[in-house]
């Protein structure tokens, strides 16, 4: 199968957001409601071309390559473009490297955030070994956030998120490091 209707890429073979979509209209994230009317689109595709290994299909169905839009948006995709050719192998372990460094920001700081609400509640007997487990993530995150500027793969509006949501944590909660 041949594709001869493609979405614009990049210098890497990586797909440029949808031009027909309002980006206002489009979130990486899953909705909470109104899924009668949103759904998800995989930026790869057809789902066949991405099946001959793990990296192909971890690649094309990580949460960061596919985005959350309206049914009719999504249809309009499909009845434009054929499908997206598979990057280079490089290109996506690059891009899974880079997307589990962002990953591990993520789930640092999502870490943080819960034991900072334990000790608030009150639901923590032993602080210091919480303390510890604190500050533990947060040499995670600062070593995180110290490479994102590294990044040449990963979509700039989804690092942006987990990099000023690290910002706001580390400021909150400075650390010296001696790595």
């Amino acid at each position: 199968m041949g594709l001869e209707h493609c979405p614009e890429t990049d210098g890497f073979g990586l797909v440029l957001l949808p031009e027909l979509i309002d980006p206002s209209k489009i979130s990486f994230f899953a909705p909470s409601k109104c899924l009668d009317t949103i759904n998800r689109h995989h930026l790869y595709w057809p789902k066949s071309l991405y099946a001959d290994n793990e990296l192909t299909r971890n690649f094309r169905e990580h949460p960061f390559n596919s985005i959350w839009l309206l049914k009719t948006d999504h249809v309009k995709i499909h009845q434009t473009y054929d499908g997206v050719d598979v990057p280079d192998t490089e290109v996506m372990a690059s891009f899974m490297d880079e997307a589990g460094l962002l990953e591990s920001l993520q789930v640092s700081l999502k870490a943080i955030e819960m034991i900072d609400s334990a000790i608030l509640a009150g639901r923590i007997r032993r602080i210091s070994k919480s303390e510890d487990d604190k500050n533990r993530y947060l040499e995670i995150a600062n070593r995180a956030l110290k490479n994102v500027h590294k990044f040449e793969l990963l979509n700039a509006d989804i690092a942006k998120i987990a990099v000023d949501r690290a910002i706001s944590c580390l400021n909150e909660n400075p650390v010296s490091l001696s790595a």
